[in-house]
Protein backbone atom coordinates (compact mmCIF):
# COMPACT_ATOMS: atom_id res chain seq x y z
CA UNK A 1 0.00 0.00 0.00
CA UNK A 2 3.27 2.16 0.70
CA UNK A 3 4.03 2.15 -2.65
CA UNK A 4 1.02 2.50 -3.91
CA UNK A 5 0.38 5.78 -2.19
CA UNK A 6 3.38 7.10 -3.30
CA UNK A 7 3.01 6.13 -6.74
CA UNK A 8 -0.05 8.24 -6.67
CA UNK A 9 1.56 11.19 -5.13
CA UNK A 10 3.89 11.69 -7.78
CA UNK A 11 0.91 12.28 -10.79
CA UNK A 12 0.91 15.37 -11.79
CA UNK A 13 -2.35 17.42 -13.14
CA UNK A 14 -2.18 17.79 -17.30
CA UNK A 15 -2.41 21.65 -18.20
CA UNK A 16 -4.07 21.36 -21.80
CA UNK A 17 -7.13 19.24 -19.86
CA UNK A 18 -6.86 21.69 -16.87
CA UNK A 19 -7.32 24.35 -19.40
CA UNK A 20 -9.71 23.23 -20.83
CA UNK A 21 -12.47 21.86 -18.00
CA UNK A 22 -11.67 25.45 -16.68
CA UNK A 23 -12.88 26.79 -20.10
CA UNK A 24 -16.32 24.10 -20.21
CA UNK A 25 -16.82 25.34 -16.46
CA UNK A 26 -16.84 29.04 -17.22
CA UNK A 27 -18.88 28.58 -20.44
CA UNK A 28 -21.43 26.63 -17.78
CA UNK A 29 -21.39 23.01 -19.10
CA UNK A 30 -22.04 20.67 -16.77
CA UNK A 31 -18.39 18.42 -15.86
CA UNK A 32 -19.24 14.97 -14.78
CA UNK A 33 -16.69 12.03 -13.09
CA UNK A 34 -17.19 8.59 -14.13
CA UNK A 35 -13.91 6.78 -13.52
CA UNK A 36 -13.04 3.06 -12.20
CA UNK A 37 -10.76 4.38 -9.40
CA UNK A 38 -9.25 3.00 -5.52
CA UNK A 39 -10.50 4.79 -3.07
CA UNK A 40 -6.82 5.96 -2.16
CA UNK A 41 -6.58 7.95 -5.52
CA UNK A 42 -9.98 9.48 -5.53
CA UNK A 43 -9.20 10.76 -2.32
CA UNK A 44 -6.10 12.11 -3.38
CA UNK A 45 -7.50 13.71 -6.93
CA UNK A 46 -10.49 15.14 -4.89
CA UNK A 47 -7.56 17.47 -3.34
CA UNK A 48 -6.84 19.28 -6.35
CA UNK A 49 -8.26 22.58 -7.33
CA UNK A 50 -9.26 21.23 -10.92
CA UNK A 51 -11.61 18.26 -9.20
CA UNK A 52 -13.56 21.29 -7.31
CA UNK A 53 -14.81 22.08 -10.78
CA UNK A 54 -16.92 18.74 -11.58
CA UNK A 55 -20.25 18.78 -10.66
CA UNK A 56 -20.65 15.16 -9.35
CA UNK A 57 -18.52 12.23 -9.51
CA UNK A 58 -19.76 8.40 -9.85
CA UNK A 59 -16.42 6.11 -8.68
CA UNK A 60 -16.26 2.73 -9.11
CA UNK A 61 -14.96 2.07 -5.87
CA UNK A 62 -17.74 3.51 -4.28
CA UNK A 63 -20.50 2.15 -6.25
CA UNK A 64 -19.10 -0.83 -6.93
CA UNK A 65 -19.50 -1.36 -10.62
CA UNK A 66 -17.11 -0.31 -13.30
CA UNK A 67 -16.43 0.69 -16.37
CA UNK A 68 -17.08 -0.64 -19.06
CA UNK A 69 -19.75 -2.25 -18.04
CA UNK A 70 -23.04 -0.64 -18.93
CA UNK A 71 -24.76 -0.91 -15.59
CA UNK A 72 -21.74 2.26 -14.95
CA UNK A 73 -23.05 4.40 -17.77
CA UNK A 74 -26.64 4.21 -16.92
CA UNK A 75 -25.94 5.02 -13.32
CA UNK A 76 -24.39 8.03 -14.12
CA UNK A 77 -27.38 9.63 -16.43
CA UNK A 78 -29.97 8.67 -13.38
CA UNK A 79 -27.71 9.66 -10.92
CA UNK A 80 -26.76 12.70 -12.16
CA UNK A 81 -29.95 13.45 -14.22
CA UNK A 82 -28.33 13.61 -17.43
CA UNK A 83 -29.82 13.26 -20.74
CA UNK A 84 -27.62 10.96 -22.85
CA UNK A 85 -28.32 12.78 -26.51
CA UNK A 86 -26.55 16.11 -24.61
CA UNK A 87 -23.98 13.89 -23.14
CA UNK A 88 -20.34 13.50 -24.35
CA UNK A 89 -17.92 10.83 -22.43
CA UNK A 90 -14.68 11.05 -23.01
CA UNK A 91 -12.20 8.36 -21.98
CA UNK A 92 -8.52 7.11 -23.32
CA UNK A 93 -10.52 3.19 -23.54
CA UNK A 94 -11.87 2.74 -26.67
CA UNK A 95 -13.94 0.23 -24.82
CA UNK A 96 -15.10 2.58 -22.38
CA UNK A 97 -16.00 5.08 -25.02
CA UNK A 98 -17.89 2.25 -27.05
CA UNK A 99 -20.17 1.24 -24.42
CA UNK A 100 -21.04 4.65 -23.08
CA UNK A 101 -22.31 4.97 -27.02
CA UNK A 102 -24.35 1.79 -26.15
CA UNK A 103 -26.79 4.03 -23.68
CA UNK A 104 -26.88 7.06 -26.67
CA UNK A 105 -23.83 9.15 -24.76
CA UNK A 106 -21.69 10.75 -28.06
CA UNK A 107 -18.30 8.77 -27.69
CA UNK A 108 -14.77 10.80 -27.47
CA UNK A 109 -11.59 8.82 -27.60
CA UNK A 110 -9.43 11.01 -25.50
CA UNK A 111 -5.78 10.37 -26.72
CA UNK A 112 -4.18 10.74 -23.54
CA UNK A 113 -0.05 10.24 -25.05
CA UNK A 114 -0.90 14.01 -27.09
CA UNK A 115 -3.10 15.70 -24.60
CA UNK A 116 -2.82 18.86 -26.35
CA UNK A 117 -4.07 17.58 -30.14
CA UNK A 118 -7.15 15.89 -27.86
CA UNK A 119 -8.09 19.17 -26.14
CA UNK A 120 -8.20 20.54 -29.55
CA UNK A 121 -10.56 17.53 -31.39
CA UNK A 122 -12.80 17.45 -28.03
CA UNK A 123 -13.70 21.41 -28.62
CA UNK A 124 -14.58 20.91 -32.35
CA UNK A 125 -16.65 18.26 -31.03
CA UNK A 126 -17.80 20.45 -28.19
CA UNK A 127 -18.51 23.59 -30.00
CA UNK A 128 -19.38 22.04 -33.37
CA UNK A 129 -15.87 23.91 -34.76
Amino acid sequence: KEHMLYAISLQEEVEPTVRLIRELKERGYGLYVLSNMSKEYIEFLRKLPVFELFDQQVVSCEIHLGKPDLKIYQYLLDHCNLDPAETIFIDDRIDNVEMAAEVGITPFHFNRKSPEKACEELRRVIYGE
